[in-house]
């Protein structure tokens, strides 16, 4: 597995043993991530709630990203990001935190962080996804930057209820494959798109099993 893009393009990434983790394709992070530029660029802030690897948070500071936070609660998982931040010599400021996501993330947004991009791309088949949009959606006033995006991974196959938000909006989704990413944005933004991108809520055909609103 390697970075796509930016300043470590093409260095290599060791991924955690066994199989708690599922590192994104190479070809899945560079559309994911071409679609994230305007979040990055500059020096955007990214939190990856299931790092795995830590490759989308390397990925993030490989093209342009100003601080990155990764957490896993797998040892191992957060073993191999310190080993691939110490590999690629990474200079930009990047917090490892082991530890479980849905209680890390209150944590976070009572320390005053903010995030432009936070990612949440758990084990499939688990309802994490709905678990840690519900969490997101109380943190989000104090944790999600006013112009940032929630990103959320699931299977294509798989379906995801969105539980009732009250901060958050679905904004829209993109399929890769097999791979599909829920976008959500904070209420007042996900209708209206954010200045300088493409809005987020223009239509995209649904994806199967795509939240239903």
């Amino acid at each position: 597995m390697r970075i796509t893009q930016g300043k470590y393009k093409g260095r290599l990434l060791a991924t955690p043993p066994g199989k708690t983790t599922r590192p994104a394709l190479g070809r899945v992070r560079l559309a994911l991530f071409d679609t994230l530029r305007p979040w990055i660029d500059g020096g955007g802030a990214v939190l990856d709630l299931f790092a795995g690897s830590g490759a989308f948070v390397l990925e993030a500071l490989s093209r342009g990203a100003g601080r990155a936070t990764a957490v896993d609660l797998d040892r191992r998982a957060a073993e191999t990001i310190r080993h691939n931040a110490r590999a690629l010599a990474v200079t930009e400021p990047l917090e490892v935190v082991r530890g479980d996501a849905l209680r890390v993330i209150p944590s976070l947004a009572a320390s005053g962080e903010r995030f432009d991009v936070i990612l949440v791309a758990p084990p499939y088949w688990k309802g994490l996804q709905r678990a840690a949009l519900a969490r997101l959606d109380q943190a989000a006033p104090a944790l999600l930057a006013r112009e940032g995006v929630v990103v959320v991974q699931r299977d294509k196959k798989e379906r995801v209820d969105a539980p009732a938000l009250v901060s958050l909006a679905f904004a829209r989704e993109r399929a890769y494959g097999n791979t599909v990413f829920g976008f959500y944005q904070a209420v007042a933004r996900a209708s209206a798109g954010v200045s300088g991108c493409e809005p987020l809520g223009a239509a995209d055909p649904p994806a199967e099993g795509a939240p239903s609103s």
